[in-house]
């Protein structure tokens, strides 16, 4: 008997990039077994996912949006949008020609102006119109530092 545990795999973007699967051909294995592959799988898509989102907009603020924490936005200093995930895109139904034409950040979520503050420091989103809701993380832009000069020999 094969089995096998299957998660998709979206770009930065939304857009599908590949799958991560976990197979098997032994034939002694339960569901409780072909469960916990697909936890398995799933996590690894959805940390992978992350991670190509974090990645391509290192030099954006990223917001991680409540709920299940899978939602991740990307804005610049001037708080316009300029990437979604796919589930934040769902969530907002945003399309890559909204990203495109710079929506504010304000048409989406609010941040109060503390929200700036530290990496990764978990801070109160709300929604567009100004109702709660929940806790959410923004990370700040990597900034890349100049080398420092190296000093004149004597």
């Amino acid at each position: 008997m094969f089995t096998c545990a299957v998660s998709p795999l979206f770009d930065h973007a939304g857009r599908l990039a590949g799958a991560v699967n976990i197979s098997s051909c032994r034939s002694d294995l339960g569901r409780s077994a072909h469960e916990l592959a697909l936890a398995v799988t799933t996590e690894a898509t959805r940390r992978i996912e992350q991670s190509f989102f974090r990645r391509r907009y290192r030099a954006s603020w990223i917001a991680t949006l409540p709920d299940d924490g899978h939602g991740m936005l990307a804005y610049d200093d001037d708080r316009r949008v300029v990437g979604a995930c796919r589930t934040a895109r769902g969530m907002f139904g945003l399309t890559d020609a909204m990203i495109d034409d710079g929506i504010d950040l304000s048409h989406l979520i609010q941040l109060d102006d503390r929200a700036t503050r530290a990496a990764d420091d978990p801070v109160t989103l709300r929604r567009a119109d100004g109702t709660p809701w929940g806790r959410g993380r923004l990370a700040p832009p990597v900034r890349v530092r100049s080398p420092r000069p190296m000093p004149a020999p004597p």
